[in-house]
C-alpha cells in the first residue's frame, strides 16, 4: 500500500518569493529541493573527476601525458561541489547565513526578466542565467515489487516504478530551481542581499503622472518600538524603451538576417523593445503594438500594421511579406508605447531586393498557324515554355503587343499589314534583361490570296437635304479573304451627292457574301429663291487689283480673266471649254478697255461697277418638267447694263451666254440631271459697266440616276453602278 506523508513544516518566507506561476506548489508547507546538483556516479559514463595521487596508479591527473584518476558520483560527491561554490560566495561576499534567501530572491529575478534558462543543449541556456532550468526527466525509477511505494502495472509482474516527481518549467519537486552557473551565482549573490537590505520593493502603478504619498511603518519587535517614517511623495512616469528592428528571412528551422537577394523574397520583419529596468532589477514587460514602416524610391508605406508585442518583448511579422519591389528598402519599427513605456522608433535598417534573372523562352505552337495573304487582323496566340510578364513577340520582325497570359502562355495582336503578302513570317520570343533572350524561331504561313469577288450595292430612294444606306454587297469566290475598300468616284456621282465613308472597309472573312452600309446624302436646295454678292467694284478694291482711276484695272481684269480661263481649261467634263472660251472673251474685251480707253472722246474715268442677283422660280423640279426653271438674273449699276451673262453649274457653264437688256434677262434651263445643282449667274461687262457675280442658287432635279461604286481591290465585275431616285 502507499504511504502518504502530511504535515511538514510551514512554507518558509524565502519560498515565497516564487509564484505558483513559476512552479511553486500552493501547499503551504516547505518543498524540496532548493537545487540540483550533478550526482551521477558512472551511469551514462558520467561522473567528477578526482585526482589522488595515493589512490591511483602514478602518474596522476599529469598534464601533457596519459593519466590516472578517480571517477566520483552521488550525493557524498555533489554535495561538497555545492559547498565549494558556497566558499567562493563567502570568500566574494563574507559570510553569509541562510543561503535560500539569496538563491530564490535570484531565482525571482530571472523568472520576472523571462531569461531563457532552459537547460537543454540546443539553444544553450542565456549566459546570464544563474539557474539552468531541468524541463525533461524524472525522479521516478525502477523498484522490487513489494518495497516501499514501489507500484506495478500488471498483477504478475516482479519489476514496477517508484513514485517520484517530473520535471517542469520553474520550480519543480523533481529538480526544485535546476542546477547552477556557479560563476553567476557568486558574481549575482550581492543583488539579492541588497533587495533584502532596502526591505520589501512595492511596484506602484497608474497612469503617466499619478503622485502617491508613501510611509514605512515598522511593527516592532521585543527591542524596538514601532514607527512611522515621513511621507514621500512619488510620481508615477512612464520608463523609456528602445526599439530595435531587423529584416530577417526563413532559414531550414530558423530564420537569418536579410540584406539583398533577388525577388521574389518572402520576408519578416521583427522588433525588440528593450524595457527599462527598475529599482529591484525586475524588469517590466511592455505591451502594445508595432507598426512597421518601409521607405522605397523616397515613399514611405505601411507594410505591417498593429503587431503586437509578445510575452519575449517581441513583435514579429507572420505570415511573411512577399511584395517588397526590386530596389532599396529601408524599414523602420515604430512601437506605440504602453501605460508603462513610452513610444520609440527604430533606426532604420536597410536591405536591397534585385532583380531576377529572366529564363530562355521556347515556343512550342502557334494557333492559328497559317492565314491568307490579304485577310484581316487576327490575335495569335504563342504556347511555349519560360514566358515572363515582360516577353514581347516579335512578328515578322516587328515587336507586337503582346499580352502575358501565363508562364506557357502568350499572346500578340497581329495586323491586316503583317499578312499583306503570301510568305513565311518569323515569330520569336524575347525575354529581357537580366538574363533573358530571345526564344527559337517558328515561322507562321500567309497563303496566297488567289480569289476574286463581285461588288455591288442596292438602289436607293434619297430626299434632298437628307442621306440613306445603300446596302454594299461584296461576294467572294475562289476562297477571296482579306479587306475589300469600297469609294463613290466623284466624276460619277450626281451633282450635289456624296458618300460615306470613303472608303468603306468590308472584311471578307469566309466564303459568305459579307455586306456594308454606305451612306448616300443629297444636298438641299436652297432655302431662299434669290442669291446676290457685293458690286464688282468692291470686291476689286478690296483685293488690290484695281486702283482708283485711270485704264491700268482693266488691264489687271484681262490678266485676271486669262488666268480663270486657263484654269477652267484643267477642270474635268466637256463644258469646261465653254467656260474658258467666255472667260476668254472677258479678257480680250479687257484688254481692249485697257488699252482704247471706253470708247469715245469722253473723258476720264472707268467702266462702272454692277451688282448681278440670280433668282429662280422654284428650288425644286422634276427632271422631266418641260417647263424647267426659268432664272431672272437682274444687273445694276448707275449706267444700263446691256452685256451678256452666262450660267454657270458648279464650275461649268450651263447653256450659252444671254445678252442682258437694261440690266434684265431671263434664262430657262429644263432637262437638268436628276441632283442638286449649285447655280450661278456671271455678267460679263460692256463697254461702260464692269463685270460681276451673283451668289450661288441650290436648286434641286428629282427624278431616277445612278452613280458607280469601286473595288479595292478591283472587283470581278469592275465598278457597278447603284440606282439613286431623288425626291
Amino acid at each position: 500500500m502507499n504511504n502518504v506523508c502530511s504535515g511538514g513544516y510551514a512554507k518558509p518566507a524565502y519560498q515565497s518569493f516564487i509564484s505558483a506561476t513559476n512552479g511553486m506548489p500552493a501547499d503551504g508547507a516547505r518543498d524540496l529541493p532548493d537545487v540540483s546538483f550533478f550526482a551521477s556516479s558512472g551511469f551514462n559514463k558520467s561522473f567528477y573527476v578526482v585526482c589522488q595521487a595515493d589512490t591511483v596508479s602514478s602518474p596522476s591527473c599529469a598534464k601533457g601525458q596519459v593519466f590516472h584518476f578517480l571517477g566520483l558520483g552521488g550525493t557524498s560527491a555533489s554535495t561538497p561541489s555545492f559547498a565549494g561554490i558556497m566558499a567562493l560566495v563567502n570568500q566574494k561576499n563574507g559570510r553569509q547565513g541562510n543561503a535560500n534567501f539569496a538563491l530564490y530572491k535570484l531565482a525571482q529575478t530571472q523568472y520576472a526578466a523571462a531569461t531563457a534558462c532552459n537547460s537543454m543543449a540546443s539553444p544553450l541556456p542565456a549566459a546570464t542565467c544563474t539557474f539552468n532550468d531541468v524541463t525533461t526527466g524524472t525522479i521516478a525509477v525502477p523498484c522490487t515489487k513489494g518495497s516501499l511505494n514501489c507500484n506495478v502495472t500488471v498483477g504478475t509482474d516482479t519489476i514496477g516504478v517508484l513514485s517520484g516527481y517530473g520535471t517542469t518549467a520553474g520550480y519543480d519537486l523533481a529538480t526544485g530551481l535546476g542546477s547552477v552557473n556557479a560563476n553567476n551565482l557568486v558574481n549575482n549573490w550581492n543583488t539579492a542581499l541588497t533587495a533584502f537590505v532596502n526591505g520589501t520593493t512595492t511596484q506602484l502603478t497608474g497612469n503617466n503622472g499619478t503622485s502617491y504619498q508613501v510611509t514605512a511603518r515598522y511593527s516592532g519587535d521585543g527591542t524596538f518600538a514601532p514607527s512611522v517614517s515621513a511621507p514621500v511623495t512619488v510620481t508615477v512616469t512612464k520608463a523609456g524603451s528602445t526599439t530595435t528592428g531587423s529584416v530577417l528571412v526563413a532559414l531550414g528551422a530558423g530564420f537569418a538576417t536579410f540584406t539583398s537577394g533577388p525577388a521574389p523574397q518572402t520576408l519578416f520583419l521583427r522588433s525588440s523593445i528593450s524595457p527599462t529596468v527598475v529599482a529591484n532589477n525586475s524588469p517590466l514587460s511592455p505591451t502594445g503594438t508595432v507598426t512597421f514602416v518601409d521607405t522605397f524610391n523616397g515613399t514611405p508605406s505601411t507594410v505591417a500594421s498593429n503587431v503586437p508585442v509578445n510575452s519575449a518583448n517581441e513583435a514579429f511579422t507572420v505570415p511573411g511579406i512577399s511584395t517588397f519591389g526590386v530596389g532599396t528598402h529601408s524599414i523602420v519599427a515604430n512601437y506605440s508605447g504602453d501605460a508603462s513605456f513610452n513610444a520609440s522608433s527604430s533606426p532604420a535598417v536597410a536591405f536591397t531586393i534585385t532583380a531576377a534573372n529572366n529564363p530562355v523562352p521556347t515556343i512550342t505552337t502557334l494557333a492559328p498557324s497559317s492565314a491568307t495573304a490579304g485577310g484581316a487582323a487576327f490575335t495569335l496566340t504563342v504556347n511555349g515554355t519560360n514566358f515572363v510578364n515582360a516577353s514581347t513577340v516579335n512578328f515578322a520582325g516587328t515587336v507586337k503587343t503582346t499580352v502575358f497570359v501565363s508562364a506557357t502562355q502568350l499572346t500578340a495582336s497581329v495586323l491586316a499589314a503583317d499578312i499583306a503578302t503570301a510568305g513565311t513570317p518569323a515569330v520569336t520570343v524575347t525575354n529581357p534583361a537580366p538574363g533573358g533572350g530571345t526564344s527559337n524561331s517558328v515561322n507562321f504561313t500567309v497563303n496566297a490570296n488567289t480569289g476574286t469577288f463581285t461588288l455591288g450595292g442596292s438602289a436607293v430612294t434619297g430626299t434632298a437635304g437628307a442621306s440613306v444606306m445603300s446596302t454594299i454587297t461584296v461576294t467572294p469566290s475562289g476562297g477571296f479573304l482579306g479587306n475589300v475598300n469600297v469609294t463613290c468616284p466623284a466624276a460619277g456621282l450626281p451633282a450635289g451627292v456624296t458618300c460615306s465613308p470613303s472608303p468603306l472597309a468590308i472584311n471578307v472573312t469566309g466564303a459568305a457574301a459579307v455586306t456594308g452600309q454606305l451612306a448616300v446624302a443629297v444636298a438641299a436646295p436652297s432655302t431662299t429663291l434669290t442669291a446676290s454678292a457685293p458690286p464688282a467694284e468692291r470686291t476689286l478694291y478690296a483685293s488690290g487689283t484695281i486702283p482708283p482711276g485711270g485704264v491700268k484695272g482693266w488691264w489687271t481684269l484681262s490678266a485676271g480673266a486669262g488666268l480663270a480661263a486657263m484654269l477652267v481649261l484643267v477642270l474635268p467634263g466637256r463644258k469646261r471649254y465653254r467656260a474658258a472660251l467666255g472667260l476668254g472673251l472677258v479678257c480680250v474685251l479687257s484688254f481692249t478697255l485697257g488699252c482704247g480707253g471706253y470708247g469715245g472722246g469722253g473723258g476720264g474715268g472707268g467702266p462702272v461697277a454692277t451688282a448681278t442677283k440670280i433668282t429662280v422660280n422654284s428650288a425644286k423640279l422634276a427632271s422631266n418638267d418641260p417647263t424647267g426653271f426659268k432664272f431672272t438674273i437682274n444687273v445694276t449699276a448707275s449706267v444700263g447694263a446691256n452685256g451678256q451673262v452666262q450660267l454657270l453649274d458648279g464650275s461649268s457653264m450651263l447653256g450659252s451666254a444671254v445678252t442682258v437688256s437694261n440690266g434684265t434677262t431671263t434664262i430657262t434651263t429644263a432637262g437638268l440631271a436628276p441632283g442638286t445643282h449649285s447655280i450661278s449667274a456671271h455678267y460679263l461687262g460692256d463697254t461702260y459697266t464692269l463685270a460681276s457675280n451673283s451668289g450661288t442658287l441650290n436648286v434641286t432635279s428629282t427624278g431616277a440616276t445612278t452613280f458607280a461604286v469601286m473595288a479595292t481591290p478591283a472587283a470581278s465585275n469592275g465598278s457597278p453602278t447603284v440606282n439613286i431616285t431623288i425626291n
